[in-house]
């Protein structure tokens, strides 16, 4: 039964790290709000993009660690994610100075709702591990 609680205890600490990620993520989204184009051309998105992967990867983790209830959603935000970097690897091969600031933006709008949509399976894992105690 100690044994157990631990174990539920490092699940829930777990859980609100990988939570904290998800917040410090929307930071690193949020910031590139202002002047996307130019942040773009100095490569801004590719360290979000290294975030996004880092904090999916440790999502995808904490679900297996958790059983495994998430990962519908986490196939999805898998797909999203994949879909996303194969988008930004082409406009850099097309040569980022002939992006336009709309193009920009909607490469920023999918990279928002990613987040968006890791935040949620975030905080529904949390309130799982919440709930098992």
């Amino acid at each position: 039964r100690r044994q157990r609680q631990m174990c539920i205890r490092d699940r829930k600490e777990r859980s609100r790290a990988v939570f904290g990620q998800v917040k410090e993520l929307g930071s690193s989204v949020g910031s590139l709000l202002k002047s996307e184009k130019a942040k773009f051309d100095e490569g801004k998105y590719d360290d979000a993009m290294a975030k996004v992967k880092n904090t999916f990867n440790n999502l995808k983790n904490q679900d297996q660690e958790s059983g495994g209830g998430m990962s519908k959603e986490i196939d999805q935000l898998e797909a999203k994610k994949n879909t996303l970097e194969s988008q930004l690897s082409t406009a850099k091969e097309n040569n980022v100075d002939n992006l336009s600031a709309k193009e920009v933006g909607v490469l920023y709008n999918q990279l928002e709702s990613l987040y968006k949509e890791m935040q949620n399976v975030s905080t529904k894992m949390e309130q799982a591990d919440q709930s098992a105690e």
